[in-house]
């Protein structure tokens, strides 16, 4: 699921799978959203350009209409 070559990609629904390590998740701005936790979710629009927000070890990450890039 991480981004091998390190571009972004447009998803319009894509859920990822937990890891046990953490990760970093960049995204170009647009009308979309980010939503992550392991027993509850942190939501957040990505209506402005963002690098490198850490997803906790072990947190199921959903990405809706949004240009990301997923690093270990």
């Amino acid at each position: 699921n991480q981004s091998s070559d390190k571009d972004y990609k447009y998803h319009e629904y894509k859920t990822l799978t937990p890891v046990q390590h953490d990760r970093l998740l960049s995204w170009k701005s647009g009308n979309g959203h980010v939503h992550f936790g392991i027993k509850g979710a942190t939501s957040l629009r990505t209506d402005t350009d963002r690098e490198d927000t850490v997803i906790p070890g072990g947190s199921t990450l959903l990405v809706v209409k949004t240009r990301v890039k997923l690093l270990l």
